[in-house]
C-alpha cells in the first residue's frame, strides 16, 4: 500500500509541474484536423474529453459550439 502512495504521489506532481507552467505543450491553436472538420459543421453541443489545455474547446466555442 505504501508504494501506491509514493506512485500517486510522483504521478500527482507531474500534471502539477505540467499544468502550473506558463507555456502549453501543444500550443494555443486548434488541431488542424478539428479546425478544418468543425468549420464544416452548424454548431451544436460537443464534448471533449481529456481535452489538456483545452485549446480545441475554446476553439469550438468561439465558433458558437456549447462546450
Amino acid at each position: 500500500m505504501n508504494d501506491n502512495v509514493n506512485f500517486d504521489d510522483s504521478l500527482a506532481a507531474r500534471w502539477n509541474d505540467r499544468y502550473s507552467k506558463d507555456e502549453y505543450d501543444y500550443g494555443e491553436e486548434p488541431n488542424n484536423f478539428l479546425k478544418e472538420q468543425l468549420t464544416k459543421l452548424v454548431a451544436g453541443t460537443i464534448l471533449f474529453p481529456a481535452e489538456g489545455e483545452g485549446r480545441n474547446a475554446v476553439f469550438a466555442a468561439k465558433l458558437g459550439w456549447t462546450v
